[in-house]
């Protein structure tokens, strides 16, 4: 009897909601990373390396964007939609100003883009593919993981993803053939996107039977209001996270920075698992602090043990077959670039350490500590990482990016013991 029950044990483990949404949250990831890996080498095929080159620098400028349009409600998002799942006026009330003020941010944009490029040179050499990229804008604008995260329903998010990537993929087969369609590239990620995000929104609507309120311009300012705090805390990690190619640009040649540059892109697939890891719990976590305040500890302490377990293999992993890593994506062995990995591979552990402290403050919408916090913690990020990069190069900027993850966890650690403490002393009172 063990033996058979043994059989069905990950069964039942994937039974679990958390489980579930860290799968199908990974499915997303991945399929983005899989896409970009099969897309890049066919467009530059099709369009010629120099048109990709700014097909490339419209994206990170969308990119960049993006994080105003998402406004931290890829944190808050899935909290209140967590809590109140079960009321629908409010749980239409929540999806209403998200959806009606990412679109108002992407509508603002777009018209300080296309003003722009009107009447001045900034974006001279690429505007009219960066205007035919701001369609992803409204793609971000639609997109509802935050609401399926929240209701604990990210399959049908996964699902969709998929097949907005396989249709973008098979829209560049077909419709991208000469340099001059470059301009179109884009504006297919964002359209494939965009028809399914629609196709998401009818879907909640009907399905889970939440519906759009009267829109308010009170309620748009009012929510824009309170995740501006969110919005400066994913501002302010973006800085952190992407800065040290900026930093280093100042003291090092360009093939360092490609050699750099290259590890940074591993580094960041790698940090991708402690991300979903809180993404696909914590909306379970915001459920307990609420309604099952005696299992939420032991809920937090369990996430972080396994994403710890999980992220210390990734670590071991990557730092025995760095050598092997580098092989495949640059056709060579970059000595190099096999040392910044061996030192960087450590950040995805780091990070996963930190969950506890990350799902503290989600789960108690603690913004002012969070934003705190990251302040604090990108200055520290900037000092040292110029200070090392100065003194030993690219070696110096790993180390100095290695001990951020460091000063991130202790300081971290430290805000959220002191509001423990005071917490703890007003309930006494």
């Amino acid at each position: 009897m063990l033996e058979r029950s043994k059989g069905y044990l990950p069964l039942k483990i994937f039974r679990n909601i958390s489980v579930q949404n860290f799968f199908f949250l990974a499915v997303i990831q991945g399929t983005n990373i899989l896409i970009s890996i099969i897309s890049v080498p066919l467009i530059i095929q099709r369009v010629g390396i120099d048109q990709f080159g700014l097909i490339n620098l419209s994206l990170s400028v969308i990119t960049s964007l993006n994080i105003v349009v998402s406004f931290g409600y890829n944190l808050s998002g899935p909290r209140v939609a967590a809590v109140y799942q079960n009321n629908r006026y409010r749980l239409s009330k929540h999806f209403t100003s998200i959806v009606y003020s990412k679109i108002v941010l992407a509508l603002l944009l777009t018209a300080v883009i296309v003003l722009i490029t009107a009447f001045t040179n900034a974006f001279e050499s690429y505007n009219t593919i960066l205007l035919f990229s701001t369609i992803i804008l409204f793609s971000e604008a639609t997109q509802l993981v935050w609401f399926f995260q929240g209701i604990e329903r990210t399959r049908i998010a996964s699902v969709t993803n998929v097949l907005s990537k396989v249709l973008y993929l098979l829209a560049i087969i077909f419709f991208i053939d000469v340099p001059a369609n470059a301009k179109y590239v884009n504006f297919l990620w964002g359209a494939s996107a965009l028809l399914f995000n629609i196709g998401l929104v009818i879907f909640a609507l009907k399905h889970f039977k939440v519906y759009f309120v009267k829109a308010k311009i009170t309620l748009l300012f009012r929510s824009i209001k309170e995740n501006i705090n969110l919005f400066f805390y994913n501002l302010i990690s973006y800085i952190t996270v992407s800065g040290g190619i900026i930093i280093l640009s100042f003291f090092e040649s360009s093939v360092q920075l490609g050699m750099y540059g290259m590890v940074e892109k591993v580094v960041i697939t790698l940090r991708f698992l402690p991300s979903l890891v809180l993404s696909a719990t914590f909306p379970k976590a915001s459920h307990l602090f609420i309604h099952q305040r005696e299992l939420y500890y032991s809920f937090l302490r369990k996430i972080s043990s396994v994403a710890m377990v999980l992220s210390a293999l990734v670590t071991l992993t990557t730092f025995f077959f760095a050598s092997e890593i580098i092989h495949f994506l640059s056709k060579s062995y970059l000595e190099d670039s096999i040392l910044y990995l061996k030192i960087m591979c450590i950040m995805p552990f780091l990070s996963s350490v930190n969950i506890y402290n990350m799902m503290y403050f989600l789960t108690r919408d603690l913004q002012q500590e969070m934003i705190k916090s990251s302040v604090i913690n990108s200055i520290y990020m900037v000092l040292a990482t110029t200070l090392l990069c100065y003194f030993y190069g690219t070696v110096g900027l790993c180390i100095g990016l290695v001990s951020s993850e460091v000063f991130t966890i202790i300081t971290c650690t430290i805000v959220r013991l002191r509001h423990h403490k005071s917490e703890s002393e007003k309930s006494i009172e």
